[in-house]
């Protein structure tokens, strides 16, 4: 399988077992692609302060 990133991945197949459906299987998140949502929803923090912490290259 193809990787978010370009490269290619092996993934084996899912951990559960079961006869009723497929497991969806594709790679593992990319690191960071919860950043704004974590920051802004669950830590509360302005979308300003965010931005200039993005900008700082604090937070990528």
């Amino acid at each position: 399988m193809t990787h978010p990133l370009g490269f290619q991945e092996t993934i084996y197949g899912s951990y559960v077992k079961t006869s009723a459906f497929d497991a969806d299987i594709r790679p593992g998140p990319v690191i960071g692609q919860d950043n704004e949502r974590v920051f802004k929803e669950i830590l509360a923090m302005s979308g300003e302060k965010y931005d200039q912490l993005v900008a700082d290259e604090v937070i990528y």
